[in-house]
Protein backbone atom coordinates (compact mmCIF):
# COMPACT_ATOMS: atom_id res chain seq x y z
CA UNK A 1 0.00 0.00 0.00
CA UNK A 2 3.06 2.53 0.97
CA UNK A 3 4.59 1.30 -2.39
CA UNK A 4 1.57 2.26 -4.19
CA UNK A 5 1.04 5.77 -2.53
CA UNK A 6 5.15 6.69 -2.96
CA UNK A 7 4.60 6.07 -6.83
CA UNK A 8 1.15 8.15 -7.46
CA UNK A 9 2.62 10.89 -5.30
CA UNK A 10 5.90 10.95 -7.22
CA UNK A 11 4.01 10.59 -10.59
CA UNK A 12 2.38 13.92 -9.13
CA UNK A 13 -1.31 12.19 -10.43
CA UNK A 14 -3.20 13.99 -7.31
CA UNK A 15 -2.02 17.64 -8.47
CA UNK A 16 -2.79 16.90 -12.39
CA UNK A 17 -6.62 15.31 -11.47
CA UNK A 18 -7.15 18.49 -9.38
CA UNK A 19 -5.92 20.31 -12.64
CA UNK A 20 -8.03 18.03 -14.82
CA UNK A 21 -10.81 18.58 -12.38
CA UNK A 22 -10.87 22.24 -12.64
CA UNK A 23 -10.34 22.17 -16.57
CA UNK A 24 -13.49 19.72 -16.99
CA UNK A 25 -15.24 22.04 -14.61
CA UNK A 26 -14.35 25.29 -17.09
CA UNK A 27 -15.17 23.05 -20.22
CA UNK A 28 -18.90 22.34 -18.58
CA UNK A 29 -19.21 26.27 -18.00
CA UNK A 30 -17.98 27.38 -21.48
CA UNK A 31 -20.43 24.49 -23.15
CA UNK A 32 -23.23 26.05 -21.13
CA UNK A 33 -22.15 29.56 -22.02
CA UNK A 34 -22.08 28.73 -25.90
CA UNK A 35 -25.44 27.08 -25.61
CA UNK A 36 -27.38 30.25 -23.71
CA UNK A 37 -25.63 32.16 -26.78
CA UNK A 38 -26.89 29.94 -29.10
CA UNK A 39 -30.71 31.34 -28.31
CA UNK A 40 -29.46 34.44 -30.24
CA UNK A 41 -30.69 33.82 -33.74
CA UNK A 42 -27.40 35.11 -35.05
CA UNK A 43 -25.33 33.41 -32.91
CA UNK A 44 -27.24 30.30 -33.96
CA UNK A 45 -26.85 31.00 -37.81
CA UNK A 46 -23.19 31.37 -37.26
CA UNK A 47 -23.24 28.15 -35.51
CA UNK A 48 -25.31 25.97 -38.14
CA UNK A 49 -23.30 27.58 -40.85
CA UNK A 50 -19.91 26.82 -39.03
CA UNK A 51 -21.30 22.85 -38.97
CA UNK A 52 -22.00 23.26 -42.79
CA UNK A 53 -19.24 24.80 -44.05
CA UNK A 54 -16.70 21.68 -44.39
CA UNK A 55 -19.15 19.99 -45.76
CA UNK A 56 -20.57 21.83 -48.69
CA UNK A 57 -19.58 20.40 -51.85
CA UNK A 58 -20.34 22.99 -53.56
CA UNK A 59 -17.35 25.58 -53.73
CA UNK A 60 -19.64 28.46 -54.54
CA UNK A 61 -22.13 27.81 -51.40
CA UNK A 62 -19.16 27.44 -49.39
CA UNK A 63 -18.28 30.52 -49.87
CA UNK A 64 -21.25 32.45 -49.46
CA UNK A 65 -21.23 30.32 -45.85
CA UNK A 66 -17.80 31.63 -45.02
CA UNK A 67 -18.98 35.01 -45.97
CA UNK A 68 -21.67 35.52 -44.18
CA UNK A 69 -20.04 33.62 -41.29
CA UNK A 70 -17.37 36.62 -41.60
CA UNK A 71 -20.10 38.99 -41.83
CA UNK A 72 -21.87 38.15 -38.30
CA UNK A 73 -18.51 37.68 -36.79
CA UNK A 74 -17.65 41.25 -37.57
CA UNK A 75 -21.31 43.01 -36.38
CA UNK A 76 -22.65 40.76 -33.87
CA UNK A 77 -20.90 41.14 -30.31
CA UNK A 78 -22.68 37.93 -29.34
CA UNK A 79 -21.10 36.20 -31.89
CA UNK A 80 -17.66 37.56 -31.56
CA UNK A 81 -18.41 35.80 -27.72
CA UNK A 82 -19.56 32.41 -28.94
CA UNK A 83 -16.30 32.37 -31.49
CA UNK A 84 -13.99 32.96 -28.39
CA UNK A 85 -15.07 30.73 -26.53
CA UNK A 86 -15.73 27.82 -29.47
CA UNK A 87 -11.30 28.38 -30.07
CA UNK A 88 -11.17 27.86 -25.93
CA UNK A 89 -12.69 24.23 -26.45
CA UNK A 90 -10.56 23.64 -29.93
CA UNK A 91 -7.33 24.50 -27.90
CA UNK A 92 -4.85 21.67 -27.33
CA UNK A 93 -5.64 19.99 -23.52
CA UNK A 94 -2.37 19.06 -22.30
CA UNK A 95 -4.02 19.24 -18.67
CA UNK A 96 -6.55 16.07 -19.97
CA UNK A 97 -3.72 14.77 -21.60
CA UNK A 98 -1.20 14.82 -19.26
CA UNK A 99 -3.26 13.10 -16.74
CA UNK A 100 -5.18 10.32 -19.34
CA UNK A 101 -1.03 9.50 -19.71
CA UNK A 102 0.25 9.61 -16.27
CA UNK A 103 -2.67 6.99 -15.66
CA UNK A 104 -2.64 4.87 -18.82
CA UNK A 105 0.77 4.94 -19.65
CA UNK A 106 3.60 5.75 -16.33
CA UNK A 107 0.93 4.35 -13.40
CA UNK A 108 1.13 1.33 -15.48
CA UNK A 109 4.87 1.30 -15.95
CA UNK A 110 5.88 2.23 -12.18
CA UNK A 111 3.61 -0.69 -11.16
CA UNK A 112 5.44 -3.81 -12.86
CA UNK A 113 7.89 -3.69 -10.59
CA UNK A 114 5.80 -4.68 -7.47
CA UNK A 115 3.84 -8.00 -7.24
CA UNK A 116 0.68 -7.80 -9.08
CA UNK A 117 -2.58 -9.59 -8.17
CA UNK A 118 -4.03 -11.86 -10.23
CA UNK A 119 -7.08 -9.89 -11.68
CA UNK A 120 -8.22 -10.29 -15.12
CA UNK A 121 -11.17 -8.79 -17.47
CA UNK A 122 -13.40 -11.10 -19.64
CA UNK A 123 -12.45 -10.62 -23.24
CA UNK A 124 -14.24 -13.42 -25.24
CA UNK A 125 -14.28 -17.36 -25.16
CA UNK A 126 -11.91 -18.98 -27.39
CA UNK A 127 -13.23 -20.33 -30.73
CA UNK A 128 -16.07 -22.72 -29.59
CA UNK A 129 -14.34 -24.13 -26.45
CA UNK A 130 -15.07 -23.67 -23.07
CA UNK A 131 -11.82 -21.24 -22.58
CA UNK A 132 -12.29 -18.14 -21.06
CA UNK A 133 -9.50 -15.37 -22.45
CA UNK A 134 -8.72 -12.58 -20.40
CA UNK A 135 -6.63 -9.72 -20.30
CA UNK A 136 -4.33 -8.67 -17.27
CA UNK A 137 -6.28 -5.34 -15.25
CA UNK A 138 -3.21 -3.75 -15.14
CA UNK A 139 -0.72 -4.98 -17.94
CA UNK A 140 -3.49 -5.29 -21.13
CA UNK A 141 -0.76 -7.41 -22.99
CA UNK A 142 -0.78 -10.56 -20.59
CA UNK A 143 -3.15 -12.19 -21.87
CA UNK A 144 -4.41 -15.58 -20.01
CA UNK A 145 -6.26 -18.22 -21.14
CA UNK A 146 -8.43 -20.49 -18.56
CA UNK A 147 -10.96 -22.89 -18.38
CA UNK A 148 -12.33 -22.13 -14.80
CA UNK A 149 -12.29 -19.39 -12.70
CA UNK A 150 -10.67 -20.70 -9.81
CA UNK A 151 -7.09 -20.55 -11.92
CA UNK A 152 -6.47 -16.89 -11.51
CA UNK A 153 -7.53 -14.77 -8.13
CA UNK A 154 -10.50 -12.94 -9.87
CA UNK A 155 -12.18 -12.96 -13.21
CA UNK A 156 -14.68 -9.42 -14.21
CA UNK A 157 -17.10 -9.62 -16.82
CA UNK A 158 -19.34 -7.56 -18.26
CA UNK A 159 -22.78 -7.37 -16.88
CA UNK A 160 -24.85 -8.08 -20.60
CA UNK A 161 -22.52 -10.65 -23.12
CA UNK A 162 -20.66 -8.98 -25.70
CA UNK A 163 -19.98 -10.30 -28.69
CA UNK A 164 -17.95 -7.85 -31.29
CA UNK A 165 -14.11 -7.46 -30.43
CA UNK A 166 -14.75 -3.62 -30.37
CA UNK A 167 -17.45 -3.94 -27.72
CA UNK A 168 -15.12 -6.52 -25.65
CA UNK A 169 -12.17 -3.81 -25.93
CA UNK A 170 -13.83 -1.05 -25.03
CA UNK A 171 -14.88 -2.54 -21.95
CA UNK A 172 -11.63 -3.61 -21.14
CA UNK A 173 -10.39 0.06 -21.32
CA UNK A 174 -13.11 1.40 -19.38
CA UNK A 175 -12.74 -1.21 -16.41
CA UNK A 176 -9.23 -0.94 -16.45
CA UNK A 177 -8.33 2.82 -16.37
CA UNK A 178 -11.53 3.11 -13.40
CA UNK A 179 -9.52 0.10 -11.50
CA UNK A 180 -6.26 2.86 -11.77
CA UNK A 181 -7.48 5.62 -11.30
CA UNK A 182 -9.62 4.11 -7.95
CA UNK A 183 -6.43 3.01 -6.95
CA UNK A 184 -4.86 6.87 -7.13
CA UNK A 185 -7.36 7.16 -4.72
CA UNK A 186 -7.29 4.03 -2.07
CA UNK A 187 -3.52 3.25 -2.57
CA UNK A 188 -4.67 -0.32 -3.29
CA UNK A 189 -5.35 -3.55 -5.12
CA UNK A 190 -8.40 -4.52 -3.77
CA UNK A 191 -11.53 -4.26 -6.13
CA UNK A 192 -13.19 -3.70 -2.71
CA UNK A 193 -14.59 -0.05 -2.86
CA UNK A 194 -13.68 0.61 -6.29
CA UNK A 195 -16.51 1.79 -8.59
CA UNK A 196 -15.64 -0.17 -12.17
CA UNK A 197 -19.18 0.54 -13.94
CA UNK A 198 -21.12 -2.02 -14.73
CA UNK A 199 -19.82 -5.78 -14.12
CA UNK A 200 -20.22 -9.08 -12.64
Amino acid sequence: MEAIKEIIESLEIPEKKKAFNERRELISKIKFTMSELEKNRMVALYAYNLENIPLEQDETKRKKLTLANAMLLHREPDVETYESLRKDLAKTDTVTEEYYKSIQKDLREELLDLKLPEIYIYQGLLDVSNFVVCRHIIVPNTIQTIESDNEVEKVIYPVKPMESKNKLNGFYNRTSFRYLEAMTEDYSFSLEGKNLGRIK
